[in-house]
């Protein structure tokens, strides 16, 4: 995510809101979550996993949007409404974009 931003010159709740749903960002792990249907589209890459069924992420307090200094989770992009989701589609392609840039990085 920050691969594409950085390459768009964007920042990245603008790349996030792009996935149309909720994203947990967990500042102290630097991870980023995109709620995601219990089956993934496809391979997401070396960049990513799918965490599926039997595994657990902490979810932020409702209004939790920002972060505050405590290095806890927060809503990059808060849930809309119950269920409402991430595209899978338009996450592989973040993922895909991404790994592209952190690519032709490398080879510079």
């Amino acid at each position: 995510m920050r691969a594409v931003a950085t390459a768009d010159g964007t920042t990245a709740i603008t790349v996030l809101r792009t996935l149309n749903g909720p994203v947990i960002h967990d500042p102290y792990g630097r991870r980023f979550y995109a709620l995601l249907p219990s089956s993934p589209a496809s391979d997401l890459g070396p960049y990513a996993k799918h965490l599926g069924l039997g595994h657990y992420v902490g979810v932020p307090r409702v209004g939790a949007c920002e972060p505050d200094g405590t290095h806890a989770s927060y809503w990059a992009v808060p849930m809309r409404a119950p269920g409402d989701l991430c595209d899978p589609a338009r996450v592989a392609t973040l993922i895909e974009t991404g790994a592209a840039a952190l690519g032709s990085a490398d080879e510079t």
